[in-house]
């Protein structure tokens, strides 16, 4: 089976601020809770199917990733024990 696969390569910014940060939006994500149909089939108070929106995508069948990334100082490790 093929896969996507969707990489973010962190650099650091040129103009760095302590607590700046950064928010990316990935698009278009296949919705893995209803297969990316969007819908269930389920039955309603008669028992005759139904389609029921799936509550993760709401019905569109794709999800957006929302990355948020915060620019901290660094830590050298080892040295004086910090």
């Amino acid at each position: 089976m093929s896969k996507t696969t969707r990489t973010i390569e962190l650099r650091h910014p040129d103009h760095y601020h302590p607590g700046s940060k950064e928010r990316l939006v990935s698009r278009g994500l296949l919705c893995n809770y209803c297969s990316g149909n969007g819908f269930f089939w389920g039955s309603d108070e008669y028992g005759h199917r139904t389609k029921c929106e799936c509550p993760v995508c709401k019905g569109s069948g794709e999800v957006d990733a929302l990355i948020t990334i915060e620019w901290t100082p660094g830590r050298k490790e080892g040295g004086n024990g910090a």
